[in-house]
Protein backbone atom coordinates (compact mmCIF):
# COMPACT_ATOMS: atom_id res chain seq x y z
CA UNK A 1 0.00 0.00 0.00
CA UNK A 2 3.09 2.69 0.96
CA UNK A 3 4.40 1.76 -2.38
CA UNK A 4 1.24 2.50 -4.47
CA UNK A 5 0.70 5.81 -2.47
CA UNK A 6 4.49 6.75 -3.78
CA UNK A 7 3.90 5.72 -7.02
CA UNK A 8 0.84 8.51 -7.06
CA UNK A 9 2.69 11.24 -6.14
CA UNK A 10 5.58 10.76 -8.58
CA UNK A 11 6.80 14.10 -10.42
CA UNK A 12 6.06 14.13 -14.07
CA UNK A 13 9.16 14.92 -16.31
CA UNK A 14 7.56 17.49 -17.74
CA UNK A 15 10.35 18.72 -20.06
CA UNK A 16 11.06 15.08 -21.78
CA UNK A 17 7.57 14.56 -22.28
CA UNK A 18 6.92 18.25 -23.49
CA UNK A 19 6.12 17.58 -27.57
CA UNK A 20 8.22 20.62 -28.37
CA UNK A 21 11.96 21.10 -28.46
CA UNK A 22 13.23 23.53 -26.03
CA UNK A 23 15.04 26.42 -25.88
CA UNK A 24 17.18 27.49 -22.62
CA UNK A 25 17.83 31.55 -23.85
CA UNK A 26 16.84 32.45 -20.80
CA UNK A 27 17.19 36.16 -21.87
CA UNK A 28 15.81 35.74 -25.50
CA UNK A 29 12.55 33.63 -23.30
CA UNK A 30 12.20 36.60 -20.95
CA UNK A 31 12.26 39.49 -23.80
CA UNK A 32 9.92 37.47 -25.58
CA UNK A 33 7.21 36.98 -22.93
CA UNK A 34 7.61 40.31 -20.79
CA UNK A 35 8.36 42.87 -23.99
CA UNK A 36 11.39 44.34 -22.56
CA UNK A 37 14.16 45.12 -25.85
CA UNK A 38 17.00 44.12 -23.20
CA UNK A 39 15.94 42.42 -19.85
CA UNK A 40 18.32 41.92 -17.47
CA UNK A 41 18.32 38.40 -15.21
CA UNK A 42 20.43 36.48 -12.92
CA UNK A 43 19.28 32.50 -12.59
CA UNK A 44 20.29 31.76 -8.66
CA UNK A 45 21.22 28.05 -7.85
CA UNK A 46 17.63 27.19 -6.91
CA UNK A 47 14.78 28.67 -8.38
CA UNK A 48 10.94 28.21 -9.84
CA UNK A 49 10.93 27.70 -13.25
CA UNK A 50 8.33 27.33 -16.06
CA UNK A 51 8.09 26.24 -19.42
CA UNK A 52 6.48 28.77 -22.34
CA UNK A 53 4.97 27.57 -25.00
CA UNK A 54 5.22 30.37 -28.26
CA UNK A 55 2.25 29.83 -30.21
CA UNK A 56 4.09 31.86 -33.12
CA UNK A 57 7.68 29.77 -33.01
CA UNK A 58 8.24 25.98 -33.41
CA UNK A 59 9.87 25.83 -29.91
CA UNK A 60 9.09 26.43 -26.74
CA UNK A 61 11.31 28.58 -24.06
CA UNK A 62 12.29 28.45 -20.32
CA UNK A 63 11.94 31.71 -17.84
CA UNK A 64 11.65 32.12 -14.10
CA UNK A 65 8.25 31.23 -12.80
CA UNK A 66 6.04 34.27 -12.62
CA UNK A 67 2.19 35.09 -11.04
CA UNK A 68 0.55 36.25 -14.22
CA UNK A 69 -2.84 38.42 -14.77
CA UNK A 70 -6.22 36.83 -16.06
CA UNK A 71 -5.13 38.67 -19.16
CA UNK A 72 -1.91 37.22 -19.91
CA UNK A 73 -3.03 34.01 -18.38
CA UNK A 74 -6.16 33.25 -20.94
CA UNK A 75 -4.98 35.16 -24.26
CA UNK A 76 -1.24 35.06 -23.40
CA UNK A 77 1.42 32.22 -23.73
CA UNK A 78 0.40 29.00 -22.15
CA UNK A 79 2.69 28.84 -19.00
CA UNK A 80 4.23 24.90 -17.23
CA UNK A 81 5.28 25.26 -13.88
CA UNK A 82 8.62 22.68 -13.35
CA UNK A 83 8.55 23.92 -9.57
CA UNK A 84 11.35 24.32 -7.64
CA UNK A 85 14.77 23.92 -10.02
CA UNK A 86 18.35 23.53 -9.22
CA UNK A 87 20.97 25.19 -11.36
CA UNK A 88 24.85 25.41 -12.62
CA UNK A 89 25.92 27.63 -15.25
CA UNK A 90 28.51 27.67 -18.02
CA UNK A 91 32.11 29.42 -17.16
CA UNK A 92 33.53 30.50 -20.62
CA UNK A 93 37.83 30.30 -20.39
CA UNK A 94 40.14 27.58 -20.14
CA UNK A 95 39.88 25.70 -16.27
CA UNK A 96 42.07 27.40 -13.59
CA UNK A 97 44.13 25.02 -11.70
CA UNK A 98 42.21 24.83 -8.56
CA UNK A 99 39.12 24.28 -11.15
CA UNK A 100 37.41 27.51 -9.43
CA UNK A 101 36.06 28.78 -12.70
CA UNK A 102 34.15 25.70 -13.70
CA UNK A 103 30.39 26.18 -13.41
CA UNK A 104 29.23 23.69 -10.52
CA UNK A 105 26.45 23.09 -8.09
CA UNK A 106 27.31 21.39 -5.08
CA UNK A 107 25.16 19.20 -2.11
CA UNK A 108 22.82 18.60 -4.78
CA UNK A 109 20.43 15.87 -1.88
CA UNK A 110 21.02 12.01 -3.21
CA UNK A 111 17.31 11.68 -2.36
CA UNK A 112 15.70 14.87 -2.36
CA UNK A 113 11.82 15.15 -0.68
CA UNK A 114 9.09 15.97 -3.02
CA UNK A 115 9.16 19.04 -1.50
CA UNK A 116 12.74 19.52 -3.35
CA UNK A 117 13.74 20.13 -6.40
CA UNK A 118 13.45 17.26 -8.79
CA UNK A 119 15.56 19.05 -11.73
CA UNK A 120 19.14 20.10 -12.08
CA UNK A 121 19.46 22.14 -15.39
CA UNK A 122 22.72 24.36 -16.97
CA UNK A 123 22.79 26.57 -19.80
CA UNK A 124 23.03 25.68 -23.52
CA UNK A 125 25.45 22.84 -24.80
CA UNK A 126 27.20 22.32 -27.55
CA UNK A 127 31.17 21.08 -27.23
CA UNK A 128 30.61 21.25 -23.26
CA UNK A 129 30.41 17.74 -20.84
CA UNK A 130 28.47 17.24 -17.71
CA UNK A 131 30.94 15.91 -14.87
CA UNK A 132 29.02 13.89 -11.49
CA UNK A 133 31.63 13.71 -8.52
CA UNK A 134 30.56 12.96 -4.86
CA UNK A 135 32.75 12.43 -1.94
CA UNK A 136 33.19 8.78 -0.15
CA UNK A 137 30.09 8.69 2.20
CA UNK A 138 28.47 11.74 1.29
CA UNK A 139 25.07 12.23 1.35
CA UNK A 140 24.76 14.75 -1.22
CA UNK A 141 26.94 15.35 -4.83
CA UNK A 142 28.27 17.79 -7.12
CA UNK A 143 27.12 18.42 -10.84
CA UNK A 144 29.96 20.52 -13.20
CA UNK A 145 29.73 21.84 -16.61
CA UNK A 146 32.85 21.78 -17.63
CA UNK A 147 33.81 24.01 -20.38
CA UNK A 148 34.83 22.64 -24.20
CA UNK A 149 36.93 20.14 -22.99
CA UNK A 150 37.99 19.34 -26.82
CA UNK A 151 40.21 22.01 -26.93
CA UNK A 152 43.77 21.88 -26.38
CA UNK A 153 44.22 24.00 -23.30
CA UNK A 154 41.07 22.14 -21.78
CA UNK A 155 42.04 18.89 -22.64
CA UNK A 156 44.84 18.85 -20.40
CA UNK A 157 42.60 20.35 -17.79
CA UNK A 158 40.24 17.89 -18.06
CA UNK A 159 43.16 15.21 -17.75
CA UNK A 160 44.35 17.09 -14.14
CA UNK A 161 40.28 17.25 -13.13
CA UNK A 162 40.00 13.69 -13.65
CA UNK A 163 43.11 12.83 -11.74
CA UNK A 164 42.66 15.08 -8.96
CA UNK A 165 38.58 13.89 -8.15
CA UNK A 166 39.41 9.98 -9.92
CA UNK A 167 37.58 7.96 -6.65
CA UNK A 168 34.59 11.27 -7.15
CA UNK A 169 33.43 10.49 -10.23
CA UNK A 170 30.19 8.78 -10.97
CA UNK A 171 28.90 9.84 -14.05
CA UNK A 172 29.25 12.18 -17.10
CA UNK A 173 27.72 13.16 -20.44
CA UNK A 174 29.62 14.68 -23.52
CA UNK A 175 29.65 16.24 -27.12
CA UNK A 176 29.51 12.45 -29.16
CA UNK A 177 26.52 11.96 -26.70
CA UNK A 178 24.03 14.79 -27.82
CA UNK A 179 25.74 15.95 -31.59
CA UNK A 180 25.11 13.51 -34.31
CA UNK A 181 27.91 11.48 -36.09
CA UNK A 182 29.29 12.72 -39.66
CA UNK A 183 28.59 9.25 -41.22
CA UNK A 184 27.11 10.35 -44.70
CA UNK A 185 25.95 13.06 -46.97
CA UNK A 186 22.31 12.96 -45.10
CA UNK A 187 24.51 14.49 -42.12
CA UNK A 188 22.97 17.75 -40.35
CA UNK A 189 25.91 19.94 -38.89
CA UNK A 190 23.48 22.14 -37.31
CA UNK A 191 22.88 18.76 -35.15
CA UNK A 192 25.41 19.56 -32.38
CA UNK A 193 22.94 20.93 -29.86
CA UNK A 194 22.21 19.56 -26.40
CA UNK A 195 19.45 20.08 -23.61
CA UNK A 196 21.35 18.02 -20.62
CA UNK A 197 19.97 17.99 -17.00
CA UNK A 198 19.40 15.87 -14.49
CA UNK A 199 15.91 14.41 -13.26
CA UNK A 200 15.33 12.33 -9.82
CA UNK A 201 13.37 9.61 -11.43
CA UNK A 202 10.87 8.46 -8.23
CA UNK A 203 9.60 5.13 -10.54
CA UNK A 204 13.63 3.78 -10.46
CA UNK A 205 12.69 1.55 -7.35
CA UNK A 206 15.64 -1.27 -7.99
CA UNK A 207 15.33 -4.50 -8.56
CA UNK A 208 12.14 -5.92 -7.62
CA UNK A 209 13.06 -6.95 -3.98
CA UNK A 210 15.39 -4.15 -3.17
CA UNK A 211 13.23 -0.75 -3.08
CA UNK A 212 14.88 2.48 -3.25
CA UNK A 213 13.63 6.26 -3.16
CA UNK A 214 14.40 6.93 -6.50
CA UNK A 215 17.52 7.17 -8.86
CA UNK A 216 18.98 10.53 -10.29
CA UNK A 217 19.34 10.13 -14.07
CA UNK A 218 21.53 12.39 -16.50
CA UNK A 219 18.92 13.15 -19.19
CA UNK A 220 19.83 14.02 -23.15
CA UNK A 221 17.43 16.14 -25.57
CA UNK A 222 19.36 15.80 -28.98
CA UNK A 223 18.90 19.55 -29.96
CA UNK A 224 19.45 21.79 -33.94
CA UNK A 225 20.22 24.91 -33.62
CA UNK A 226 19.54 26.97 -36.60
CA UNK A 227 21.20 30.39 -36.64
CA UNK A 228 18.92 33.19 -36.92
CA UNK A 229 19.08 36.49 -38.97
CA UNK A 230 16.32 38.20 -37.07
CA UNK A 231 14.31 41.21 -38.38
CA UNK A 232 13.19 44.42 -36.89
CA UNK A 233 9.85 42.60 -36.57
CA UNK A 234 11.07 39.31 -35.73
CA UNK A 235 9.24 37.38 -32.59
CA UNK A 236 12.63 35.72 -31.29
CA UNK A 237 15.96 37.16 -31.63
CA UNK A 238 17.95 34.20 -30.61
CA UNK A 239 18.99 30.98 -32.71
CA UNK A 240 16.20 28.64 -33.23
CA UNK A 241 15.66 25.36 -32.08
CA UNK A 242 14.46 22.07 -32.91
CA UNK A 243 14.98 18.50 -32.24
CA UNK A 244 17.90 16.65 -33.65
CA UNK A 245 16.85 13.11 -35.40
CA UNK A 246 19.38 11.49 -32.37
CA UNK A 247 17.23 10.07 -30.09
CA UNK A 248 17.06 10.97 -26.38
CA UNK A 249 18.36 8.96 -23.90
CA UNK A 250 18.65 8.92 -20.06
CA UNK A 251 21.54 7.50 -18.03
CA UNK A 252 20.80 6.57 -14.36
CA UNK A 253 23.71 7.38 -12.21
CA UNK A 254 24.88 4.60 -10.09
CA UNK A 255 26.26 6.26 -6.99
CA UNK A 256 27.51 3.04 -4.91
CA UNK A 257 30.45 2.32 -7.15
CA UNK A 258 32.91 5.85 -8.59
CA UNK A 259 33.54 4.99 -12.19
CA UNK A 260 38.01 5.74 -11.69
CA UNK A 261 39.27 3.01 -9.29
CA UNK A 262 42.37 3.66 -7.37
CA UNK A 263 44.72 1.30 -9.00
CA UNK A 264 46.41 1.03 -12.93
CA UNK A 265 43.01 0.49 -14.77
CA UNK A 266 41.90 3.82 -13.06
CA UNK A 267 44.80 5.11 -14.77
CA UNK A 268 44.08 3.46 -17.98
CA UNK A 269 40.03 4.61 -17.72
CA UNK A 270 41.29 7.65 -17.32
CA UNK A 271 42.99 8.14 -20.62
CA UNK A 272 40.14 6.36 -21.88
CA UNK A 273 37.38 8.66 -20.40
CA UNK A 274 39.29 11.84 -21.88
CA UNK A 275 39.37 10.12 -25.34
CA UNK A 276 35.38 9.65 -25.27
CA UNK A 277 34.74 13.06 -23.62
CA UNK A 278 36.56 15.07 -26.52
CA UNK A 279 35.78 12.83 -29.46
CA UNK A 280 34.46 14.73 -31.85
CA UNK A 281 31.52 12.97 -33.48
CA UNK A 282 31.02 15.65 -36.15
CA UNK A 283 34.57 14.97 -38.21
CA UNK A 284 34.09 12.93 -41.09
CA UNK A 285 37.57 11.33 -41.54
CA UNK A 286 37.80 11.05 -37.69
CA UNK A 287 39.91 8.33 -35.97
CA UNK A 288 38.55 5.04 -33.68
CA UNK A 289 37.83 5.86 -30.19
CA UNK A 290 40.44 3.33 -28.62
CA UNK A 291 39.27 0.09 -27.20
CA UNK A 292 38.22 -0.25 -23.62
CA UNK A 293 40.86 -1.16 -20.77
CA UNK A 294 40.73 -4.69 -19.94
CA UNK A 295 38.02 -6.19 -17.85
CA UNK A 296 35.91 -2.73 -18.06
CA UNK A 297 32.87 -3.65 -19.89
CA UNK A 298 31.09 -0.41 -20.45
CA UNK A 299 32.01 3.44 -20.14
CA UNK A 300 30.14 5.38 -19.30
CA UNK A 301 27.26 3.86 -17.64
CA UNK A 302 24.21 2.16 -19.57
CA UNK A 303 22.14 4.90 -21.12
CA UNK A 304 18.62 3.94 -21.92
CA UNK A 305 17.23 5.09 -25.53
CA UNK A 306 14.22 6.39 -26.37
CA UNK A 307 12.56 7.93 -29.60
CA UNK A 308 11.15 11.24 -29.82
Amino acid sequence: MLKKIVEETEPEDLIWNHPKAISLNFREALRKTEGKKNPSYMLPQKTDLQIVEFDDLDFSGVTVSQNVGLLKRYFGYKRINLGPVYFFPYISGTPKDDFSNIGRLENIPLYPTLAEPQYVITGEMNGCAIIITKKDGAKTFTAWHFQSPDSVNNREKLRAFLKEYRNEIYSYLCFSDYASENNDETYNEKEREGFNYLFFNRKNHGDGNDWVAGTWELRCIPLIRTLNNPKQDDPWVGDLISFSTKNKFTRPIDFNQPLIPANETGDLIINWIISHITYDVTLRNRPLLPPLPPGVSTLPPVSIINDH
